[in-house]
């Protein structure tokens, strides 16, 4: 059975703008975890939609199936904690792990040299598209990994489920990639407000490269299709669309802990 803990330091439950947030993250698992991610992000809840803002991701490598992890996060000047009658902001720390319980992922169609050659026919700017779990995220990571292999500079950043704008760091991370000759790689960016994915789309057609990840065609030309092996491979779309297989990744386990700020 899995079990993951999340503590602050002292069993401090509040804390100020600017202060140190530091902890211990502790599981223990069936098996060894394919990652292990600890999020600092707030949240509303009551009348009307939802908001969420990740402030800060950090990933624990090399982790162990019974492991212990201590963290620092610097909390940011906003926005405060608050309850009221028809809504409440909450701050927390999430902490999660998945495994990948199949093979990663395999080329049905070509392989590196084939989907260079289609970036290079969409100008560097394209979209790898695909359902929920079918190893989009997989594909641009290793994407990253071979544009510096062929010494490329990559800038990737990764955006969490209901992550609805960039943080002012992955902000900063966007514009100095718009200033060199970058390559600059976004996972999840349909999860971007139109007003915040605009934004990004103007300092990313400044990059040398602009690749994305997306469930659905429309923010960039199509560059590449993922699905899972349990789904039938998607009929139509573009010819020279590339494809690819990737296993589903497990989520073993979650936790969360709540704390006031402001």
């Amino acid at each position: 059975m899995s079990r993951l803990e999340i503590s602050t330091e002292g069993g401090r439950l509040a804390f100020h703008p600017g202060e140190e947030l530091r902890g211990t993250a502790s599981w223990s698992l069936d098996a060894p975890p394919t990652k292990v991610e600890l999020r600092l992000f707030w949240r509303t809840e009551g009348k009307g939609s939802q908001d969420v803002g990740v402030v800060e991701t950090l990933s624990f490598d090399g982790a162990g199936a019974e492991d212990r992890r201590e963290f620092r996060l610097r909390l940011p000047p906003g926005p405060y904690s608050f309850s009221g009658k028809l809504i409440s902001l909450i701050w927390a720390l999430e902490l999660v792990a998945e495994r990948v319980l199949a093979v990663r992922y395999r080329f049905l169609e070509g392989g590196w040299e084939d989907l260079f050659a289609r970036l290079r026919g969409l100008e560097g700017r394209g979209a790898i598209v695909g359902p929920e779990g079918s190893g989009k995220t997989t594909l641009l990571e290793d994407l990253a990994k071979e544009l510096q292999r062929r010494g490329r500079s990559v800038s990737f950043v990764a955006l969490s489920p209901g992550e609805r704008r960039l943080s002012s760091r992955q902000r900063g991370a966007v514009l100095e990639v718009a200033r060199s000759e970058s390559f600059l790689l976004v996972d999840g960016a349909d999860a971007l407000t139109p007003r915040a994915w605009r934004a990004l789309h103007r300092q990313g057609r400044r990059a040398s490269g602009f690749v994305v990840t997306a469930h659905a065609e429309g923010l960039l030309p199509t560059l590449w299709r993922t699905w899972t092996s349990a789904r039938r491979q998607p009929a139509g779309g573009s010819a020279r669309a590339l494809r690819g297989l990737c296993g589903r990744p497990s989520v073993e386990g979650t936790a969360r802990r709540q704390f006031e700020f402001g």
